[in-house]
């Protein structure tokens, strides 16, 4: 009896510092360090491993660190009618008709690369919800870029906290 008592025991302290399932925090994942928080927009240099990248909960008085390249990720006519002050397009992570269709964009990777100039330089990305950069967080460090962050909750979530700083249904 003593045994069965032992292994339900370890058995149970197995489980509880093992988990099951997920939370939904992404910043327990082995891709991901912690959650990063720029309040006031001061900042440290982040360098992450291959294949790591960071993700952004945003407050009202986060601010983009400077020299870095806010990069939204989404198709032309996404950006037209919504986008953040201060993000920039040109490299397309997944094209999507309004229809719902999606291809991944090939040049994704390349694409970045001109824009930001080096594999070093700070990218932070955003989205409409944070799916995709999500995904194109991980291609860009996987494939070595060693500052890559995106912003949680995408555009949806940059016109919730910061609505003066979020344009609405203008031309590009």
């Amino acid at each position: 009896m003593k045994k069965i008592s032992m292994i339900l025991s370890i058995a149970l302290l197995a489980f509880v510092f093992t988990g099951c399932g997920s939370s939904g925090d992404t910043s327990s994942t082995p891709n991901t360090p912690p959650t990063t928080n720029n309040e006031g927009g001061d900042t440290e240099e982040l360098v992450f491993e291959q294949g790591q990248y960071g993700e952004i909960s945003i407050t009202a008085d986060y601010k983009i660190p400077g020299g870095a390249l806010f990069l939204d990720i989404r198709d032309d006519w996404e950006r037209v009618s919504m986008r953040a002050v201060g993000s920039v397009g040109g490299a397309i992570y997944e094209y999507r008709g309004e229809n719902g269709s999606k291809v991944l964009n090939e040049e994704f990777y390349n694409q970045v690369l001109v824009l930001a100039g080096d594999e070093s330089r700070e990218i932070i990305l955003i989205c409409q919800s944070s799916s995709r950069t999500r995904a194109a967080s991980q291609e860009l460090s996987n494939r070595g870029f060693s500052n890559v962050s995106h912003i949680l909750g995408g555009t949806a979530r940059w016109a919730e906290v910061k609505p003066t700083e979020t344009i609405f249904n203008t031309n590009l």
